[in-house]
């Protein structure tokens, strides 16, 4: 089968360029397809969590982890602008210099 995406987030995943050993958080997953890419990307290695607040969103993530064989991505319904509100640590955005890459986990 195949799965349609619109530019923008067809080039996301080859930009994050992750990894087969890095962790990726995908906090608005549906429906998946830059999340279910980066793990592709990342060749069944590491691990890929995709987050959506609405359950019927994250069923059709976990069909795509199912239907593409990742075995590194995973889908949990859960609400992303809920989950560091009370973490003074994440609470501020940071910002990179244009054209640098995310720092890597050593």
């Amino acid at each position: 089968s195949m799965y349609v995406q619109n530019l923008p987030s067809l080039v996301v995943p080859h930009i994050l360029a992750p990894l087969p050993s890095d962790s990726v958080l995908d906090m608005c997953a549906s429906p998946g397809g830059k999340a279910s890419h980066a793990a592709a990307l990342m060749q069944g290695q590491g691990s890929v969590l995709a987050l959506d607040r609405t359950e019927a969103k994250v069923q059709v993530i976990r069909e795509w982890e199912s239907t593409l064989g990742l075995p590194n991505l995973k889908a949990m319904n859960a609400d992303s602008t809920a989950l560091l509100e009370n973490d003074n640590h994440y609470s501020t955005t940071a910002r990179r210099p244009r054209g640098s890459r995310a720092p890597r986990a050593t």
